[in-house]
């Protein structure tokens, strides 16, 4: 079975740095590539050299969904903890796995 190859041999549409330096790419182009299309052409990085999200959805700007997802999920927390018998009140009780 071949490999999906695009009219001119290697893959149509490269998704990580090794298909695109096979494309003729170096590897900082690669790499700049692949950030530029996940975190925009302009994007800054920090200290490491690692990409810094922003803009609507980064963990600086969350949506109005986001927050809504996450009080879904602190209410599903809770009642699954209910269901299994945690309470609060449990917070220091007697565990019989430490001892005392």
């Amino acid at each position: 079975m071949a490999l999906f190859q695009g009219k001119n041999g290697g893959v149509p549409f490269p998704r990580n740095e090794q298909e695109w330096m096979e494309k003729g790419l170096s590897p900082e182009a690669a790499q700049h590539k692949l950030r530029a299309d996940v975190f925009g052409h302009d994007y800054k990085v920090d200290g490491k050299g690692n990409p810094i999200e922003t803009g609507i959805g980064s963990a600086m700007q969350s949506t109005a969904q986001h927050k809504a997802a996450l009080e879904r999920s602190a209410g599903a927390r809770a009642a699954m903890r209910s269901r299994v018998g945690f309470s609060p009140s449990l917070e220091g009780a007697f565990d019989p796995r430490k001892g005392q």
